[in-house]
This record gives C-alpha cells, structure tokens and sequence, in this order.
C-alpha cells in the first residue's frame, strides 16, 4: 500500500463521477455526483475501500504467493466537497 494514510475516522465527500449505464454528449461522458465514505488517502486518490489481493509466483517448481492490500478509491479530480457531519438538534 504505497502511500496510504489512513484515516483516524472515515469522512463522508461529494464525487463528480462517470455514470455507469451513462452516455456520450457532446463534451464526454454524463457523469452524476455521488457521496462516499473514505476511510484514508494516498498522493493521487481517496480511498473508500481496501481489497485483499494474492499473487503467485513460480520459483523453481513450486509457486510462492504473497498476500497484498489493494487501496481502492476515486482519483482526487473527481472530488467535489466534504459532507457537512453537523448534527441536527430537534
């Protein structure tokens, strides 16, 4: 996990992203914006989930396999605002 910092507490941010069943318009694809929690971030993205990842490698006859963590997240142009976390009083 090269460059990951985690976050102490997860934030909620506001992400301008590509629509998954979205169309070609005249400036690119329709994007939508969405809200995620992001739980930590590195030099290029936030991240809001991590994957566990095994890879295999052949040495001599036998195969080694190292296990790693893969940081998934939203490239940090995409980000728009942080959720405000204020509680309402009634």
């Amino acid at each position: 996990m090269y460059n990951f910092k985690k976050y102490s507490k997860p934030k909620k941010g506001i992400f301008c992203v590509l629509k998954t069943d979205g169309n070609y318009i005249h400036n690119g694809w329709e994007k939508e914006i969405k809200e995620y929690t992001i739980i930590g971030e590195d030099s290029t993205t936030y991240v809001y989930k991590l994957k566990e990842s095994i890879q295999g490698k052949w040495i001599g006859n036998k195969i080694i396999t190292k296990t790693y963590i893969l940081p998934i997240g939203l490239h940090k142009s995409s980000f728009m605002q942080w959720s405000t976390n204020q509680l309402t009083l009634f």
